[in-house]
């Protein structure tokens, strides 16, 4: 776990944003937690543990909690899936 600078680059971000309006809640929104999700799993081919053990402790540094079991109704579900499906659907994509 050491190994990672999730932790830490999210204190900095955190710390950083400051008062700049909004930033905060961007920090802790669905949005951002589902798309590193999403690239783990994709891209990088890891299983939920592995993002799991990346994401958790840098979610728990702004309030956001992730868990096993979320990922899995995102991911095993497709339910990630489904959302980026729409989402393009709405951009014309």
């Amino acid at each position: 776990m050491a190994s990672f600078p999730f932790v830490e680059i999210m204190y900095r971000m955190n710390r950083d944003v400051g008062s700049i309006k909004g930033a905060r809640e961007q920090l802790v929104s669905r949005g951002l937690w589902n798309r590193l999700v999403f690239q783990y799993f994709c891209h990088n081919a890891l299983t939920h543990r592995d993002i799991h053990e990346r994401i958790a402790p840098a979610g728990e540094v702004v309030g956001y909690e992730v868990t096993l079991a979320m990922l899995n109704v995102g991911l095993s579900n497709g339910r990630l899936f489904k959302q980026l499906a729409i989402h393009l659907a709405e951009k014309g994509a």
